[in-house]
C-alpha cells in the first residue's frame, strides 16, 4: 500500500512538472506522428480481422493450398464459427495495404523532410569504435546517457524519475 502511494504522488509530482517542460522539449515532425497512429491503428485491425479469420477457420496450413478437406498442420482446439466472418478477408488485406501505403510513405516523406538524416543515421563521431564500446557498456550497466546541450534525452527528465521510481516499486 506504501509502495502504491508513494508510486501515485511520484505520478503527480512528474505530471506538474512535465507541464512546465513541455515547452522546451522538442517533438517529432507531424509525419512522423501520422503514420505512427495509422501503423498503429492498421496493426490493430489487422488484429482484430486476423483473429476472426481464424476463429472461423482454426486450421493452419503449410503450403500454397489448405480448405476445408486438405490435411492441415495445426488444428486449433476451438470450434468453427463460419458466419461472422464475411468481411475479414477482405477488411484484413485492407488493412494490410494501408499498412504499406503508410510505411512507403513514411519512407519517401522522410526522405523529402530529411529525417532519416537528422534524426535517424548515426554521426561520423558516433560510428567510431571506442564511442560504440561505450554506448554498449553503458547500456549493459544500466547507466544513464549524459545530457548533451542540443539533444533532448528522454532518460534525463522527469519522465525517466518516474519510469525509475514504478521500477523499483515493482521490484518489492
Amino acid at each position: 500500500m506504501t509502495k502504491l502511494l508513494v508510486a501515485n504522488l511520484m505520478i503527480r509530482q512528474v505530471n506538474v512538472e512535465s507541464a512546465v517542460e513541455t515547452a522546451s522539449t522538442p517533438r517529432h515532425i507531424a509525419l512522423v506522428r501520422i503514420t505512427h497512429w495509422i501503423v498503429v491503428l492498421s496493426v490493430l485491425g489487422l488484429l482484430v480481422t486476423g483473429t476472426g479469420i481464424l476463429v472461423s477457420h482454426p486450421r493452419l496450413y503449410w503450403g500454397e493450398t489448405g480448405g476445408v478437406g486438405t490435411p492441415s498442420l495445426i488444428d486449433l482446439p476451438i470450434p468453427f464459427i463460419i458466419g461472422p466472418s464475411v468481411w475479414n478477408r477482405p477488411f484484413h488485406f485492407f488493412f494490410a495495404w494501408v499498412l504499406v501505403l503508410t510505411g512507403l510513405s513514411y519512407v519517401v516523406g522522410s526522405f523529402i523532410t530529411q529525417h532519416f538524416r537528422k534524426d535517424l543515421l548515426p554521426a561520423k563521431a558516433d560510428l567510431r569504435w571506442n564511442r560504440i564500446v561505450g554506448v554498449v557498456s553503458d547500456h549493459l550497466r544500466w547507466k544513464r546517457p549524459e545530457a548533451d546541450a542540443g539533444f533532448f534525452l528522454p532518460s534525463s527528465g522527469p519522465a525517466w524519475r518516474c519510469r525509475s521510481g514504478l521500477r523499483q516499486c515493482s521490484q518489492y
